[in-house]
């Protein structure tokens, strides 16, 4: 993970540069020191267009911010900002009610790839109705699910027993109640 140093200057970092106010989700930028600065006259200028104003801008539903010229996630700073440590790649940020930019604290959690893809809405293509099941071309309905990167399929004549079957997998493999949503 990170060093002792590096989880001190990483939460010293954030906290130099921005607010994070957590039951609502926003970030507000700070003023920042003349130190982040090459020059007295950028210093003035940053602080007086920026201190204090919401930080970030939304791209694909997600909302973001440019700190000292590289671009930032607001969910994963969340996590950097409170702890100091940054979220490394094995992991993920799911924010559990599927809104992108609803970086409240209680709306985001740590998980891995597999949990986060156990939390997912219904694909704009799906024309069931319900993930993971679809009609056959011969007939009937297929329903299917992958857990442990292994993919279960069957077969079944009537709908409501493909969504019955598909929804008790759910349960089973722990998936979150907001998957499939619309």
């Amino acid at each position: 993970m990170f060093e002792t140093s590096d989880w001190v200057q990483d939460k010293q970092w954030c906290r130099e540069r921005f607010m994070y106010e957590p039951s609502h989700g926003v970030f507000l930028w700070n003023t920042r020191p003349i130190s982040h600065f090459h020059t007295y006259r950028s210093w003035i200028s940053w602080n007086s267009r920026n201190a204090g104003t919401k930080m970030g801008h939304k791209h694909n539903g997600y909302m973001y911010a440019t700190i000292d010229g590289k671009r930032y996630t607001l969910h994963r700073l969340v996590f950097m900002w409170l702890s100091g440590y940054k979220i490394e790649d094995c992991f993920e940020v799911d924010h559990i009610n599927g809104v992108r930019d609803d970086n409240r604290l209680v709306n985001l959690r740590v998980v891995d790839r597999s949990e986060n893809q156990r939390n997912t809405k219904r694909r704009s293509n799906n024309t069931s109705s319900v993930t993971g099941v679809h009609e056959h071309n011969t007939g009937g309905w297929v329903a299917n699910i992958t857990h442990n990167r292994r993919r279960e399929s069957k077969m079944f004549p009537h709908f409501d027993d493909a969504v019955l079957w598909r929804k008790k997998k759910e349960v089973e493999y722990g998936y979150h109640e907001n998957h499939g949503r619309v």
